[in-house]
C-alpha cells in the first residue's frame, strides 16, 4: 500500500510517500514552495503540484495533518 502524508501550509506544503508492503520504505518526500504573494495563485500552484505527485505515485491512502 502506498500512503501520501501531507503537511499543509499557506506558502509551502510538505509531503511524503511511503510504501507499507513488507515493512515501511520511503518512496518520495519534499516541499512544495509557492513564491506568489496572491493567495489564489499559491493555492493553484500547490494544487497542480500535488495533483502531479498523486498522478505519478498513485497512493492508496492520503493522510492530511490538521
Amino acid at each position: 500500500m502506498i500512503i501520501l502524508g501531507i503537511d499543509p501550509g499557506t506558502t509551502r506544503v510538505g509531503y511524503g510517500f511511503i510504501e507499507t508492503d513488507g515493512g515501511v520504505s520511503l518512496i518520495d518526500c519534499g516541499i512544495i514552495n509557492s513564491e506568489s504573494k496572491a493567495p489564489g495563485d499559491r493555492l493553484t500552484y500547490i494544487g497542480k503540484e500535488l495533483k502531479g505527485l498523486i498522478t505519478s505515485h498513485k497512493p492508496d491512502l492520503i493522510s492530511l495533518e490538521t
